[in-house]
């Protein structure tokens, strides 16, 4: 966390960036132990609000513009991408908690993530 922290504190990495990289590192981590609440790199609730939090586009906005994402603008292409890095990082970190009940918005993301550059 640390290391995260100051990376973003000196701008070698912005939130978002530090947000995808928490979430695959506690992924990796939920494969080999049992999540803990209240634990930063292990708390199931706060992983999932923090891809909530930090995904810059709606699910429904990312879907429209899937299906055309060539024509977009460099931006909006950006957003987009950085959307499918952090439901990509959250929908490994479901699997590795192999709880069925994991949000229904994650389900959402994990449906167009094939269709997002």
């Amino acid at each position: 966390m640390y290391a995260l922290d100051a990376s973003v504190a000196v701008d070698d990495m912005d939130r978002r960036e530090r947000a995808t990289r928490l979430l695959n590192l506690s992924a990796l981590l939920l494969e080999r132990v049992e999540p803990k609440d209240g634990v930063v790199l292990l708390g199931p609730a706060h992983l999932l609000a923090l891809l909530f939090e930090e995904v810059p586009i709606a699910v429904d906005e990312a879907r429209a513009l899937a299906s055309h994402w060539r024509d977009l603008n460099i931006a909006e292409i950006r957003r987009l991408r950085i959307a499918r890095n952090l439901a990509t990082a959250a929908v490994l970190l479901s699997k590795a908690l192999r709880d069925k009940s994991v949000d229904a918005r994650l389900r959402k993301w994990e449906g167009i993530l094939p269709l997002l550059p």
